[in-house]
C-alpha cells in the first residue's frame, strides 16, 4: 500500500510557527524565549562541557558512525551561540518542573544575560 502524503504550507505554518525555506524545506524554531520563572540554572557550560552532559544524559551509548556524523558542539549550538552578546553565558538548565520518575519536565542549555534566562533549547524530554 502507497500513502502520499500531500501538506498545505500555510497550514503548516500555522501549526508549527515555522517557515519555509527557499528550497521549500520546513524550518523549525528549536530555541525559544524565556523567562526566569519558567527554567532553572543549573551550571554554567561551555560548547564542549555542554557536549560531555548531554552525552551523560543519554549514557554515552553513540554508534561510533553517528558519532562522526555528529556535528561539533559549537555548530549544533550555532543559533543559540548567534544570539549571544558579549558578556553572555551558556547554562545547563531544567524546567521548573520536573519530576523525570513520572516523565515531567525536561533539560537543556540557555543563553543568559546578566543572571536572566534569555533562550532556551530543550536537550532531553522527559
Amino acid at each position: 500500500m502507497l500513502f502520499i502524503l500531500r501538506f498545505d504550507r500555510r497550514k503548516c505554518w500555522d501549526t508549527l510557527s515555522s517557515k519555509v525555506d527557499v528550497h521549500g524545506a520546513i524550518v523549525v524554531q528549536i530555541d525559544h524565549a524565556v523567562t526566569a520563572d519558567e527554567i532553572v540554572l543549573l551550571k554554567e557550560a561551555t560548547p564542549q562541557s555542554y557536549r560531555a552532559w548531554h552525552m551523560d544524559l543519554i549514557g554515552g551509548f553513540i554508534d561510533n558512525d553517528l558519532r562522526l556524523r555528529w556535528p561539533s558542539p559549537e555548530e549544533e549550538l550555532k543559533t543559540l551561540l548567534d544570539r549571544m552578546q558579549p558578556g553572555d553565558r551558556l547554562w545547563l538548565a531544567r524546567s521548573k518542573r520536573y519530576e523525570p520518575h513520572v516523565l515531567i519536565g525536561n533539560v537543556g542549555v540557555a543563553v543568559v544575560r546578566d543572571g536572566v534566562p534569555l533562550w532556551y533549547r530543550i536537550a532531553w524530554q522527559h
